[in-house]
């Protein structure tokens, strides 16, 4: 099976710019879809948010999160 491909919107972009008066290139690369981020994890936000919020390091922050998923 063949993995879908996608571009980041920022290059598309650049792309449609460079080639404006290309009309044959523009119709090329119309349906071309763009690469969405992936969303973060519930861990990385909770790291984010705990760095913070004043822990030092990451370290305290994955030990909390430990502590909280044990719950």
């Amino acid at each position: 099976m063949a993995k879908k491909q996608c571009i980041r919107k920022e290059t598309l972009e650049k792309i449609k710019e460079t080639f404006k008066d290309d009309k044959t290139v523009l119709e090329d690369i119309e349906n071309i879809k763009t690469c969405s981020k992936r969303s973060t994890s519930p861990y990385q936000t909770f790291v984010g948010e705990c760095l913070k919020g004043g822990k030092s390091n990451i370290k305290e922050c994955a030990a909390e999160w430990q502590k909280r998923k044990g719950k």
